[in-house]
């Protein structure tokens, strides 16, 4: 384990990562519980569950940033710096977008 630390220290984020999104995800399960008779509807965000979601995106976003490499060599792609970039780029966006739709709800703000 001492040969490779930097390998060895993606390796735990990775698993880390995965670990915490599996958690996080029971969690943001729960928040769809108010049972209609036309289907399922959020309850109210409060605080927590604020605190919830952005850590669950957060741990997509390190989840997907970190395992990004291997994704594209087993897609058969070229993991070149430039692609990298860009689907870095777009994770970065959606993980924005996510934390910005997550606090408006939370706030109450209309789009």
């Amino acid at each position: 384990m001492l040969r490779y630390p930097n390998a060895n220290g993606r390796y735990w984020l990775r698993v880390l990562s995965g670990a915490a999104i599996l958690l996080l995800t029971l969690q943001h399960t729960q928040l769809f519980t108010i049972h209609t008779p036309f289907g399922v509807l959020l309850r109210p965000f409060g605080v927590p569950s604020l605190l919830w979601q952005l850590t669950l995106s957060a741990a997509l976003a390190v989840h997907v940033l970190f395992n990004l490499r291997p994704l594209l060599l087993d897609s058969g792609m070229d993991p070149d710096a430039r692609m990298q970039r860009w689907v870095r780029t777009v994770c970065v966006l959606a993980l924005l977008a996510a934390a910005v739709g997550a606090v408006c709800y939370a706030v109450g703000v209309k789009l």
